[in-house]
Protein backbone atom coordinates (compact mmCIF):
# COMPACT_ATOMS: atom_id res chain seq x y z
CA UNK A 1 0.00 0.00 0.00
CA UNK A 2 1.41 3.35 -1.03
CA UNK A 3 0.57 6.90 0.08
CA UNK A 4 -0.27 9.44 -2.60
CA UNK A 5 -1.26 13.08 -2.62
CA UNK A 6 -3.81 12.74 -5.41
CA UNK A 7 -5.97 9.83 -6.47
CA UNK A 8 -7.44 9.17 -9.90
CA UNK A 9 -10.95 7.83 -10.36
CA UNK A 10 -13.38 7.41 -13.23
CA UNK A 11 -15.64 10.35 -13.92
CA UNK A 12 -18.22 11.28 -16.55
CA UNK A 13 -15.55 12.57 -18.92
CA UNK A 14 -12.75 10.12 -18.17
CA UNK A 15 -10.34 10.09 -15.24
CA UNK A 16 -10.88 12.75 -12.58
CA UNK A 17 -8.52 13.79 -9.80
CA UNK A 18 -9.53 13.28 -6.17
CA UNK A 19 -7.54 15.46 -3.79
CA UNK A 20 -6.01 14.05 -0.65
CA UNK A 21 -8.22 15.96 1.79
CA UNK A 22 -5.90 15.23 4.70
CA UNK A 23 -3.47 17.77 3.28
CA UNK A 24 -5.90 19.94 1.34
CA UNK A 25 -8.52 20.62 4.00
CA UNK A 26 -8.07 22.03 7.50
CA UNK A 27 -11.34 20.57 8.78
CA UNK A 28 -12.04 17.01 7.73
CA UNK A 29 -15.75 16.19 7.58
CA UNK A 30 -16.70 12.60 6.71
CA UNK A 31 -19.39 12.14 4.07
CA UNK A 32 -20.32 8.64 5.28
CA UNK A 33 -20.16 6.75 8.58
CA UNK A 34 -19.21 3.07 8.41
CA UNK A 35 -19.68 0.56 11.24
CA UNK A 36 -18.08 -2.88 11.12
CA UNK A 37 -20.91 -5.40 10.85
CA UNK A 38 -21.83 -8.23 8.51
CA UNK A 39 -22.11 -5.77 5.65
CA UNK A 40 -18.74 -4.11 6.34
CA UNK A 41 -15.78 -6.17 7.53
CA UNK A 42 -12.19 -5.19 8.22
CA UNK A 43 -10.04 -7.74 6.38
CA UNK A 44 -6.49 -6.53 7.02
CA UNK A 45 -4.49 -5.37 10.00
CA UNK A 46 -3.68 -1.70 10.48
CA UNK A 47 -0.62 -1.44 8.21
CA UNK A 48 1.92 1.42 8.39
CA UNK A 49 2.45 3.22 5.09
CA UNK A 50 6.01 3.86 4.05
CA UNK A 51 7.24 7.42 4.08
CA UNK A 52 9.67 9.66 5.86
CA UNK A 53 8.70 11.52 9.00
CA UNK A 54 9.28 15.28 8.78
CA UNK A 55 8.49 17.61 11.67
CA UNK A 56 10.96 20.44 11.08
CA UNK A 57 11.18 21.78 7.57
CA UNK A 58 12.96 24.62 5.83
CA UNK A 59 11.85 25.77 2.39
CA UNK A 60 14.51 27.76 0.53
CA UNK A 61 12.91 29.96 -2.12
CA UNK A 62 13.35 33.06 -4.27
CA UNK A 63 16.28 31.69 -6.25
CA UNK A 64 18.64 34.28 -7.74
CA UNK A 65 20.03 32.71 -10.89
CA UNK A 66 22.82 35.22 -11.27
CA UNK A 67 24.34 34.42 -7.89
CA UNK A 68 23.17 30.81 -7.64
CA UNK A 69 21.76 31.41 -4.14
CA UNK A 70 18.34 31.52 -2.49
CA UNK A 71 17.32 34.94 -1.18
CA UNK A 72 14.91 33.70 1.49
CA UNK A 73 13.69 30.71 3.48
CA UNK A 74 10.84 29.79 5.81
CA UNK A 75 10.98 27.22 8.58
CA UNK A 76 8.38 25.24 10.53
CA UNK A 77 10.01 24.38 13.85
CA UNK A 78 8.24 22.30 16.53
CA UNK A 79 10.46 23.72 19.29
CA UNK A 80 9.51 27.38 18.83
CA UNK A 81 7.56 28.88 21.71
CA UNK A 82 6.13 31.59 19.47
CA UNK A 83 6.27 32.56 15.82
CA UNK A 84 9.27 34.58 14.68
CA UNK A 85 9.97 36.29 11.36
CA UNK A 86 10.05 33.52 8.72
CA UNK A 87 9.87 30.83 11.46
CA UNK A 88 6.56 29.29 12.48
CA UNK A 89 5.10 26.90 15.03
CA UNK A 90 2.73 24.10 14.06
CA UNK A 91 0.73 21.82 16.39
CA UNK A 92 1.13 18.77 14.13
CA UNK A 93 4.91 19.28 14.00
CA UNK A 94 4.96 19.46 17.81
CA UNK A 95 2.96 16.22 18.20
CA UNK A 96 5.37 14.55 15.77
CA UNK A 97 8.37 15.86 17.71
CA UNK A 98 7.02 14.37 20.96
CA UNK A 99 6.69 10.99 19.22
CA UNK A 100 9.78 10.81 17.05
CA UNK A 101 12.20 13.56 18.11
CA UNK A 102 13.45 16.06 15.54
CA UNK A 103 13.13 14.86 11.95
CA UNK A 104 14.41 17.67 9.77
CA UNK A 105 14.39 18.27 6.03
CA UNK A 106 15.48 21.16 3.79
CA UNK A 107 13.73 21.61 0.45
CA UNK A 108 14.82 23.94 -2.31
CA UNK A 109 12.02 25.52 -4.34
CA UNK A 110 13.75 27.38 -7.19
CA UNK A 111 10.49 28.42 -8.91
CA UNK A 112 8.75 29.82 -5.80
CA UNK A 113 9.09 33.58 -5.26
CA UNK A 114 6.04 34.26 -3.07
CA UNK A 115 6.30 34.08 0.74
CA UNK A 116 2.74 32.81 1.26
CA UNK A 117 3.32 30.02 -1.28
CA UNK A 118 6.51 28.96 0.52
CA UNK A 119 4.67 28.93 3.86
CA UNK A 120 1.86 26.83 2.36
CA UNK A 121 4.36 24.34 0.93
CA UNK A 122 6.02 24.01 4.34
CA UNK A 123 2.70 23.52 6.16
CA UNK A 124 1.48 21.01 3.57
CA UNK A 125 4.69 18.98 3.87
CA UNK A 126 4.33 18.92 7.67
CA UNK A 127 0.66 17.93 7.35
CA UNK A 128 1.50 15.10 4.96
CA UNK A 129 4.67 13.77 6.63
CA UNK A 130 4.78 14.64 10.34
CA UNK A 131 2.63 11.82 11.70
CA UNK A 132 2.45 8.14 10.94
CA UNK A 133 0.02 7.11 8.22
CA UNK A 134 -1.70 3.74 8.12
CA UNK A 135 -3.96 1.79 5.84
CA UNK A 136 -6.64 -0.77 6.52
CA UNK A 137 -8.61 -2.83 4.00
CA UNK A 138 -12.34 -3.41 4.32
CA UNK A 139 -14.81 -5.59 2.47
CA UNK A 140 -18.31 -4.16 1.90
CA UNK A 141 -21.57 -5.51 0.51
CA UNK A 142 -22.60 -4.40 -3.02
CA UNK A 143 -24.89 -1.65 -1.70
CA UNK A 144 -21.77 0.34 -0.68
CA UNK A 145 -20.70 0.79 -4.30
CA UNK A 146 -21.52 4.51 -4.04
CA UNK A 147 -18.33 5.05 -2.01
CA UNK A 148 -15.58 6.35 -4.26
CA UNK A 149 -11.87 7.14 -4.29
CA UNK A 150 -11.06 10.26 -2.33
CA UNK A 151 -14.19 10.08 -0.14
CA UNK A 152 -13.66 10.93 3.51
CA UNK A 153 -15.47 8.44 5.75
CA UNK A 154 -15.46 7.61 9.42
CA UNK A 155 -15.18 4.02 10.57
CA UNK A 156 -16.13 2.40 13.85
CA UNK A 157 -14.86 -1.04 14.84
CA UNK A 158 -14.78 -2.34 18.40
CA UNK A 159 -12.54 -5.19 17.28
CA UNK A 160 -9.81 -2.86 15.98
CA UNK A 161 -10.43 -0.07 18.50
CA UNK A 162 -11.61 2.65 16.11
CA UNK A 163 -14.50 4.95 17.03
CA UNK A 164 -15.69 7.35 14.33
CA UNK A 165 -12.09 7.47 13.07
CA UNK A 166 -11.79 9.70 9.99
CA UNK A 167 -10.06 8.21 6.97
CA UNK A 168 -9.91 8.52 3.20
CA UNK A 169 -10.64 5.90 0.56
CA UNK A 170 -7.47 5.40 -1.53
CA UNK A 171 -8.36 2.18 -3.39
CA UNK A 172 -11.56 0.55 -4.64
CA UNK A 173 -11.96 -2.83 -6.31
CA UNK A 174 -14.55 -5.59 -6.84
CA UNK A 175 -13.81 -9.16 -5.68
CA UNK A 176 -15.98 -12.17 -4.78
CA UNK A 177 -19.21 -10.16 -5.15
CA UNK A 178 -18.06 -7.55 -2.62
CA UNK A 179 -16.40 -4.17 -2.76
CA UNK A 180 -12.90 -3.88 -1.34
CA UNK A 181 -11.69 -0.54 -0.10
CA UNK A 182 -8.31 0.53 1.25
CA UNK A 183 -8.70 3.32 3.81
CA UNK A 184 -5.88 5.75 4.57
CA UNK A 185 -5.89 6.41 8.30
CA UNK A 186 -3.91 9.27 9.76
CA UNK A 187 -2.72 8.91 13.36
CA UNK A 188 -3.50 12.54 14.19
CA UNK A 189 -5.26 13.34 17.48
CA UNK A 190 -6.25 16.77 16.10
CA UNK A 191 -8.36 15.01 13.44
CA UNK A 192 -9.47 11.75 15.10
CA UNK A 193 -9.13 10.46 18.62
CA UNK A 194 -8.19 6.79 18.66
CA UNK A 195 -9.83 4.94 21.55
Amino acid sequence: MEHATYYGSNGRNGIKVALNLYTYSQEIIPSHHLIESGEIEIISPLTPLEGEIINKITIRFSYAGMTGAYRSQVTIDPLLLEDEPLKYRDPIAYISYTRYGIREKVIEAPFVYDLQTAIRIARDKIRAHALGNYAIEISASPKYGYLDLGDIVSITSERVGLTDHKCQIVSKSWSDNRWRYVLHIEDNPLVSIRK
